[in-house]
């Protein structure tokens, strides 16, 4: 099973576990505001996230932590688990470089 991030056209469809280890990631920065959490579990549960959010506000202060923990997931500061376990070398390489493709993509999405 894989999740997918996308805006308009473009999207970032990855395996679930990386996709649940990115989201995962963003929910812990985002639990105490309810708005983001909810959507960002929302998307956790139906395996997509489709910016920009329908509530602007939201979808605003969404954007740096989107960008900020995926930086951080690709300097390595934030390795991808599943059921506890941490995954192994090539598996944290692979991860990295698929948010590093979403990273990309934020890049496109939001500076033009």
């Amino acid at each position: 099973m894989s999740g997918v991030i996308s805006h308009d056209q473009d999207g970032w469809r990855v395996a679930g576990w990386a996709y649940r280890g990115y989201l995962n990631y963003v929910l812990a920065e985002v639990r105490h505001d309810r708005a983001l959490a909810d959507a960002v579990e929302l998307a956790i549960s139906f395996q997509g996230l489709h910016l920009p959010l329908e509530d602007q506000v939201a979808d605003q202060r969404l954007r740096p932590i989107l960008v900020r923990v995926a930086d951080e997931v690709i300097e390595g500061a934030r390795p991808v688990s599943v059921d506890g376990r941490i995954l192994d070398a090539r598996s944290q390489d692979q991860f990295r470089q698929a948010v590093a493709e979403l990273r990309a993509l934020f890049t496109s999405w939001w500076t033009a």
